[in-house]
């Protein structure tokens, strides 16, 4: 796709090339315009796909030069998508805009996130304008995709083309949102064979990856309580004996098709109703309406259970727990946001206790963004999982040197692991255990086999190691990131540790 940059500031209209370059390299940037009669020159000459305008421009601002392509009769065919640049948050311009037929309007400082999703939506438009061949399976995996992720101007296009294309008839949504191992090509298989075998011939197809739903658009003369029967007599279970026992299905009457605009955080918010009342039947608004949730108070033993298992150093229990905690819901009829609300307390308490034990662990885990994706959980699996990579990822911090040792001196070895780099003191750790210094280094002593203070030492000068041989700091800057400011004091304990001196260590190593 070609783009057309029109913006007077140099830095803006440089800044924002680079950043197509960068966000969207499969396309070229044909021209550059400092004013809006240079950007008409360039838009006739390079005929672009797609154009970025300022709406504030020297000579002609970009609506006025819009409006002149518009009514240049070589540009009649080939006129590109315009998207208004402006810094200024104004209605009026953005009504202006609308009735030039601008497709976007973006205002300044530009995200990178906004603009890549302004290029992929009307990359697709482009797309969709260009495509010459019969192949209506592609075509109608774009269109209906699109209005379901109401894509700006591409879902009005695709409106026009579904509109144009339906045969009378009831319209229904069927949507299945599978697991994340699921084979897309298999699923997508079994759907079109269902609707080969009952006789669909009017419908449309879309895989939306990024939020594992597979959504079909079928019109038929069949009336809901018909087609609700046959999925969940024939269809779920057909699909479930393919090996898709993850499926969730989705059902809603479409009474026109501007309903289906934007329509894919309804259907996710439908699929969450697994949560609950399970994947074995068709989900639908009807049935959802017809339930009536259980206020009764959750239970809090799981919590219980799964800070137990955790300060064994049990990883194995803890999944099991995860398990009972999930599986407890399909015994009740909580709805989803209940449930999401719970195991988003639950898994809180799960990052606080490991915060306590391992700082490091909390930090990295807390990269992770457990809330977020236990908010968009739809699954009894979706939610086991999160919950259990959280306990895989803490495994997977926790010191391999503590893994056997009793949680008071686990936590010791993780806040060495966690502030080598600065003074540790035994009576730092006493005073957040709440245990005497005396006590603490007689029981780490006992544990561990060496004393408190020998075991930072060799810590310490096990990091230096690792250090020298991967890294290329100075002797001085190794000493100072392992908690040694003096280099003299650092060269004595680490001969005093090894038998080397920093100096004759790296050149052993390093010959």
């Amino acid at each position: 796709m070609k783009i057309l940059i029109v913006e007077d500031e140099y830095n803006a209209r440089e800044g924002l090339a680079d950043l197509i370059t960068k966000t969207s390299p499969e396309h070229t940037v044909c021209g550059k315009a400092a004013n809006g009669q240079e950007g008409y020159d360039m838009a006739v000459k390079y005929r672009p796909d797609l154009a970025f305008v300022d709406i504030e421009l020297p000579k002609m601002n970009g609506l006025e030069m819009i409006e002149k392509l518009r009514q240049t009769p070589e540009m009649k065919s080939g006129m590109p998508a315009f998207v208004i640049l402006s810094g200024y948050a104004e209605f009026r311009y953005a009504q202006q805009a609308i009735q030039y037929g601008v497709q976007d309007y973006l205002l300044k400082p530009i995200s990178y996130e906004k603009l890549k999703s302004v290029i992929r939506n009307l990359a697709k438009l482009n797309e969709l304008k260009n495509m010459q061949s019969t192949d209506s399976t592609i075509k109608r995996d774009m269109i209906l995709s699109s209005i379901l992720q109401n894509d700006a101007v591409f879902s009005r296009e695709a409106l026009k083309n579904l509109d144009a294309a339906q045969q009378p008839g009831n319209r229904y949504l069927l949507t299945l949102y599978y697991g994340k191992n699921s084979s897309i090509e298999g699923l997508t298989k079994a759907v079109i064979q269902f609707c080969q075998y009952y006789d669909f011939p009017d419908y449309y197809i879309s895989i939306m990856k990024d939020d594992r739903l597979l959504p079909l658009l079928i019109t038929t003369d069949k009336q809901f309580a018909e087609i609700e029967k046959i999925l969940n007599y024939n269809f779920i279970y057909s699909v479930f004996k393919a090996g898709f026992r993850d499926c969730t299905v989705t059902l809603i009457q479409i009474e026109s098709s501007s309903e289906l605009c934007g329509m894919k955080d309804r259907i996710k918010t439908l699929s969450s109703w697994a949560l609950s009342l399970g994947n074995e039947k068709v989900i639908s608004p009807e049935l959802v309406e017809s339930m009536h949730p259980d206020n009764s108070a959750l239970p809090r033993q799981f919590d219980l259970e799964a800070l137990y298992a955790i300060k064994n150093n049990d990883a194995g229990e803890l999944k099991k727990i995860n398990r009972q905690f999930v599986d407890f819901f399909k015994t009740r009829r909580y709805t989803p946001s209940r449930i999401i609300r719970t195991c988003t307390s639950y898994a809180f308490s799960i990052l606080v206790c490991y915060q306590e034990l391992n700082v490091n662990a909390y930090d990295r885990i807390q990269d992770f963004r457990v809330f977020d994706i236990l908010k968009n959980c739809c699954t009894a699996d979706d939610m086991v999982d999160c919950l259990n990579n959280i306990a895989d990822m803490y495994a997977a911090c926790e010191n391999e040197n503590c893994q056997e040792y009793s949680l008071t001196v686990r936590k010791i070895i993780n806040y060495i692991a966690a502030s080598y780099s600065s003074d540790i003191s035994l009576e730092q750790i006493a005073g957040k255990t709440g245990i005497t210094p005396d006590y603490l280094s007689h029981l780490f002593t006992k544990e561990v086999g060496i004393s408190f203070s020998a075991y930072i030492k060799k810590y310490r000068i096990g990091v230096a190691k690792k250090m020298m041989l991967d890294s290329g700091c100075k002797i001085r800057e190794i000493g100072e990131k392992t908690g040694y400011g003096d280099p003299k004091y650092f060269s004595k304990v680490f001969r005093e540790v090894t038998g080397l001196s920093p100096r004759e260590y790296i050149r052993m190593r390093h010959p």
